[in-house]
């Protein structure tokens, strides 16, 4: 296997943790969708941009010190790169870790919010049915060489068969396969997963929205978590450092009660929603 198909192959090894807001646990659970917002609107400024910057960094190098029949595609590339800049791809942030202060700084007001624990298995349907996948993001930049490398390897590889533009073509049509999953190594705290649209989404597609920020209109696809109403099921919750626990806990199994959430079969004593351990005042 390639380093990318490893990549694309890799599953969590336990639940990952969607971090939201008082707001975002009841949308959720209330619509069993998730907001899968466009990669260039997320916390991170350099979204995408980063992934570009990687291998727009590699071909110049490449072009600069190789003399051989690939340096035409290099440059065809080079010249086209900044044309997927604006692509659609939807993502969707998830963590390994379900109890983590940058997280409630990053995702929740004021600190106060909730991680919800989904379990992949049951996500699998909903992912093929949406054609997303989860990704696992990768910060050590020798890793994130090798994923490049492999990207550029792979289409100039096409040349003997086809023209420098048409590898060119490959190489750009590819980029936002791997690109949601190529982070900067100073978020590697994060541990970070993504539920990415496996390739661009119409803009028009009726599950493509636009929510209102301070600033802009931020286009989302409304992921549907389940099929059925009553099947969106949450392995457990973390609440937030709060400066009401208890109540913010009990409020939060109520609301799971009242949406029509299930918990694991078996369990026998209902919601398992869990205090954060975090020793932090946000509010």
């Amino acid at each position: 296997m390639g380093v990318i198909e490893d990549l694309l192959a890799e599953t969590p090894s336990g639940p990952i943790y969607h971090y939201t807001s008082n707001d975002g646990l009841l949308g959720i659970t209330r619509t069993k969708t998730l907001w899968a917002s466009k990669l260039h609107y997320l916390n991170d400024s350099t979204e995408f941009a980063y992934a570009i910057e990687l291998v727009r960094s590699a071909l110049k190098n490449r072009l600069a010190k190789e003399r051989g029949p690939w340096n035409q595609f290099y440059g065809a590339a080079l010249d086209r790169i900044y044309s997927i800049e604006n692509v659609h791809v939807y993502v969707s942030c998830f963590s390994e870790a379900g109890d983590l202060l940058s997280q409630w700084r990053g995702y929740c007001p004021s600190s106060v919010g909730y991680s919800i624990a989904f379990d992949v298995v049951q996500l699998q349907v909903s992912m093929q049915r949406q054609k997303f996948r989860l990704v696992r993001c990768v910060y050590d930049e020798a890793r994130q060489g090798a994923i490049v490398k492999e990207l550029i390897d792979s289409a100039a590889e096409s040349i003997g068969g086809t023209s420098a533009g048409t590898a060119a073509e490959l190489l750009l049509n590819r980029i936002p396969e791997v690109a949601p999953a190529l982070k900067h190594p100073q978020f590697s705290e994060e541990r970070e997963w993504r539920l990415v649209s496996q390739g661009p989404v119409d803009i028009r597609h009726p599950q493509v929205r636009f929510r209102p920020t301070s600033w802009t209109l931020v286009p989302y696809y409304l992921f549907q978590l389940c099929v059925e109403p009553d099947g969106l099921e949450i392995d457990h919750v973390y609440v937030g450092p709060n400066p009401h626990m208890d109540l913010a806990r009990d409020a939060a199994v109520l609301s799971l009660w009242n949406a029509g959430v299930r918990f694991p079969e078996g369990r026998g004593t209902g919601f398992d929603v869990r205090p954060s351990a975090v020793p932090y005042r946000g509010w």
